[in-house]
């Protein structure tokens, strides 16, 4: 997985330099990246609470708004543990090395599974934002 996150923040970062020339594609590419993880993350924790309250009635509820200190927590951790893994020491620099010289076979082979985890993350926001509504109303 964490080379799956290199590998795209990689992308994004070219990206970012290519097209958009930004000044600071590094930054943005990281952020990217953290907002896909951010958002795999809420998903799972909405499905965990999701089968213990399916399975055992249990009525575990992280994310709503009497708990909004996850949520802020949860917003503020994330970009630091980005930015430490990601920009601390250069070390997006390092990334780019590792992936630079990559063959067009391997870059095809990279690309579809970086375009498939892109997907399957999107589809899983959007059951995420769709099922989550649904279950918090029905917690009452």
């Amino acid at each position: 997985m964490i080379k799956l996150y290199k590998y795209l923040f990689y992308r994004l970062y070219c990206w970012h330099v290519k097209v958009r020339k930004d000044r600071t594609p590094e930054y943005m590419s990281m952020l990217e990246v953290i907002f896909i993880i951010g958002t795999n993350v809420l998903f799972l924790v909405f499905f965990v609470e999701f089968l213990l309250h399916f399975f055992f009635s249990l009525n575990i509820s992280i994310i709503n708004n009497k708990n909004s200190v996850f949520l802020v927590a949860f917003v503020i951790v994330l970009p630091i543990i980005g930015r430490f893994f990601f920009l601390r020491n250069d070390k997006y620099k390092t990334i780019i090395k590792q992936f630079k010289n990559e063959s067009i076979k391997k870059k095809r082979w990279n690309t579809a599974w970086l375009w498939l985890y892109v997907i399957a993350s999107f589809v899983l926001l959007c059951l995420t934002a769709k099922y989550l509504g649904i279950y918090v109303r029905s917690l009452g």
